[in-house]
């Protein structure tokens, strides 16, 4: 039996997500587009799931994967959809930087980096890329959030290094946060040093990340 598919609320270059019609805290995600490797992704994305299974992570930056499912989209990959305390879907950073760049106002945003650093680095979670438009802003009250990352997890390298090693997992993550907060720049934004510098300091992290997401935007 099929489950019938709702109307898509978002859309990426190889997929489309859709709410499970039986579980509203669920997500289905259909390939719509095998150009430009979209099946290859995919089969690098599910291979990574099984390795974080493996392991025991604890889920807190990842959604979960929950298994396929057939529907009248095609193969459908379920997994935690992502949602604001009030229950509304969590909405991406990028539109949050935009409301930033607006007020002028960025300090509710280095909590939260520190807060995925951290994680990112207990989970020992691999990432291909990080950007806005991959990263949930996880509401968990009105004044303080979680920022989930929700696509390009993973290694695309043939001998997935990072994957298995501590040294080569700094060596990849240090480069591509560098990369992240760089980015972040254009919007405004300006990490402070304990953020940006290679390596992780966790007793200062710790301490940015515990500070009041005072001034959080409202999604809306």
């Amino acid at each position: 039996m099929q489950l019938q598919l709702g109307a898509a609320i978002g859309k990426g270059r190889h997929r489309q997500c859709f709410v499970h019609p039986d579980n509203k805290d669920l997500c289905i995600k259909v390939v719509h587009s095998l150009e430009h490797g979209g099946d290859k992704e995919l089969r690098r994305e599910l291979r990574y799931y099984r390795h974080l299974e493996q392991r025991a992570i604890s889920w807190e930056i990842v959604p979960r994967h929950y298994g396929e499912v057939a529907t009248d989209q095609g193969t459908g990959y379920i997994y935690d959809l992502v949602r604001d305390y009030n229950g509304d879907t969590s909405r991406d950073l990028g539109h949050y930087l935009k409301l930033g760049q607006k007020s002028g106002d960025f300090n509710w945003l280095t909590p939260l980096l520190a807060a995925l650093r951290i994680q990112l680095e207990k989970d020992r979670i691999v990432t291909m890329t990080l950007k806005p438009g991959n990263i949930l802003v996880k509401r968990l009250s009105e004044n303080h959030a979680l920022l989930v990352i929700v696509d390009n997890i993973g290694e695309a390298s043939l001998i997935p290094a990072a994957s298995y090693s501590r040294y080569f997992y700094n060596k990849k993550m240090d480069r591509i946060w560098r990369r992240f907060m760089i980015l972040l720049e254009k919007y405004g934004y300006r990490a402070p040093e304990d953020i940006m510098l290679p390596g992780i300091d966790k007793q200062q992290l710790h301490g940015l990340a515990v500070s009041n997401h005072f001034g959080l935007p409202a999604p809306h």
